[in-house]
């Protein structure tokens, strides 16, 4: 071990081992706080820490505890520098195996959850002052990762190496004013949620990949604020403003608005408590269309935790990217849909021997046109191609929030044992009833190119897109059929035919030690309507397994 701790600057993305150990002491506490969601750097991460009553934890508690302090107190052993600059890195070996018997089913251990065969996060680092980190990776290209008959993670063609590295990084800098303040800003690519979630939250999920985020942090006792610019794609920026609260020490309430443009980078948009749609940035642009916002789309977020009894929380989510008054609802000539998205659920530990057996129940809804705006330009969507392989034609679209995307209502239940850092299993099971518009259906069968930001083609894209308005009463939208605009805003979720998808996997997990671990994850999926097809069924057994060594 080196005499040197970790930077606190280091940043930590959404979905690591640490948020999972990081809820677990938080729960077991029997309050609530601010570490539900990612990123984050140590030096929060810390300061969460800090406020726990280490001598009251369990015994599975406790593990978990030591478990994150080793992690901020250790540090690489490939180090270059002094005590006050260094670089440092870090080497990942994974290994992976994968079988799937049907084609049309899609993966259940899928592109989201395989490892890069080679990841090497290397870093330099001023004390406590700042970091900076770059992922340099040897793995396979989305093409790739989705194939049917891809059997490994393992690039074994020339064309399979992804050369879009590196998918990963961020400069962060801060500093911890006292105990309980401290300020944080970091720039980069990585992870990010809005709440912790099993299925991958409604407002903003990690499966969300590839934007670059500028955001500046401020939190103090019992309150944090965020201000945030990330950008989708060229000409595609989002801007945010988040306050979160702890209304004593069982209730965490966050709100947030955000405004996605269709523009060039603004100013106006970053100043601090602003609120969006009273700058009616939809009148600013000469794409104005009727019946629909022209080139912006506002989004508001509403999340509250509680923890009634130690070991145990209760969630809600709500986002919204349109709301229409009764009055605008009942207009004839309005077409405008309803942007609703809700999700809930609760997360239980019950501390058994060595470990705790661990329940996670979540559902989650989205209205037919969530995250859908007047054009896919303005829309919660981000859009990515590869550089080479099979696919380097077509691109990937990805929702801002739940991957089931709209048109969408379902549920996952997870029920495991959990040793921390020992062994873990999980038996899982998801169930979801998907209407026409689910998931990427409304991008599948699109005959414009609206990733080539040609704006001379908005008219045509704003014709041909799903969104209900009378520039496309009657005509056919991306899934073949056409309907009155009137009756396409009022559709319910799940709407046309209902592709219902049941699906259960059983994840094993062995840490070895701390530098090796081997995962194991069978999964059976079922589909009726399959792709929202009346009488079609696929089903689909597959089987992944994965031994990891960290070389330190």
């Amino acid at each position: 071990m080196s005499v040197f701790a970790r930077s606190k600057q280091e940043v930590i993305p959404a979905g690591h081992w640490i948020f999972d150990n990081l809820t677990r002491v938080v729960m077991d506490s029997g309050r609530t706080d601010f570490v539900f969601y990612g990123p984050m750097t140590l030096a929060e991460i810390d300061w969460h820490l800090n406020k726990i009553d280490y001598e009251s934890l369990s015994e599975d508690a406790v593990r978990s505890f030591d478990r994150i302090k080793e992690y901020i107190s250790y540090e690489p052993t490939i180090t270059f520098g002094n005590d006050l600059l260094r670089m440092e890195g870090e080497l990942e070996m994974n290994l992976e195996g994968y079988y799937k018997n049907e084609e049309d089913v899609e993966r259940v251990y899928d592109r989201y959850k395989q490892k890069p065969f080679v990841r090497f996060p290397a870093k330099i680092v001023m004390k406590d002052y700042f970091a900076m980190s770059m992922d340099v990776t040897v793995e396979q290209t989305n093409g790739y990762q989705i194939k049917h008959d891809n059997y490994t993670n393992v690039p074994l063609a020339p064309d399979a190496v992804d050369l879009n590295f590196p998918h990963d990084y961020y400069f962060a800098a801060g500093h911890t004013f006292t105990e309980k303040t401290g300020l944080s800003f970091v720039f980069g690519t990585m992870a990010s949620n809005f709440n912790r979630s099993l299925s991958g939250s409604v407002a903003q999920s990690e499966y969300f990949t590839g934007a670059t985020n500028a955001e500046l942090s401020i939190w103090s006792g019992n309150f944090r604020y965020k201000m945030d610019v990330s950008q989708f794609n060229p000409d595609r920026f989002m801007y945010t403003h988040e306050i979160g609260m702890l209304l004593g020490s069982k209730f965490q309430f966050t709100a947030r608005e955000s405004l996605l443009v269709y523009s060039s980078f603004e100013l106006r948009f970053m100043a601090p408590w602003n609120i969006y749609h009273g700058l009616a940035a939809w009148k600013d642009y000469e794409t104005r269309r009727e019946g629909g916002e022209s080139n912006v789309c506002d989004y508001m977020c509403l999340k509250l935790d509680y923890a009634p009894v130690k070991n145990a929380r209760l969630y809600g989510v709500f986002a919204m990217d349109q709301f229409q008054m009764p009055n605008e609802a009942n207009d004839p000539e309005d077409c405008t849909p309803r942007g609703f998205g809700f999700q809930a659920g609760t997360e239980v530990f019950v501390p058994f021997g060595e470990g705790a057996f661990h329940l996670w129940l979540e559902g989650t809804y989205t209205d037919p046109y969530m995250y859908i705006k007047a054009s896919p330009n303005w829309s919660l969507v981000r859009y990515y191609q590869d550089l080479m392989g099979p696919m380097q034609d077509d691109f990937y679209t990805e929702w801002y929030g739940t991957p089931w995307g709209p048109d969408t209502v379902g549920g996952e239940i997870a029920i495991g044992y959990e040793n921390a850092g020992k062994w873990s299993l999980t038996v899982d099971y998801l169930f979801k009833a998907c209407g026409e518009y689910s998931g990427n259906k409304v991008f599948r069968n699109l005959d414009w190119n609206w990733k080539n930001r040609d704006k001379s083609k908005d008219q045509a894209i704003y014709d041909e897109w799903v969104y209900p308005s009378k520039d496309n009463d009657g005509k056919k939208d991306s899934t073949g059929k056409s309907d009155d605009a009137k009756n396409r805003q009022n559709y319910k979720t799940p709407h046309g035919t209902v592709e219902y998808v049941n699906r259960v996997a059983i994840k094993g997990t062995v840490n070895v030690s701390k530098t090796f671990s081997f995962m194991i994850q069978p999964a059976f999926t079922y589909v009726s309507n399959s792709g929202n097809v009346d009488g079609k069924t696929e089903k689909g057994f597959e089987i992944a397994v994965s031994v990891s060594k960290k070389f330190f």
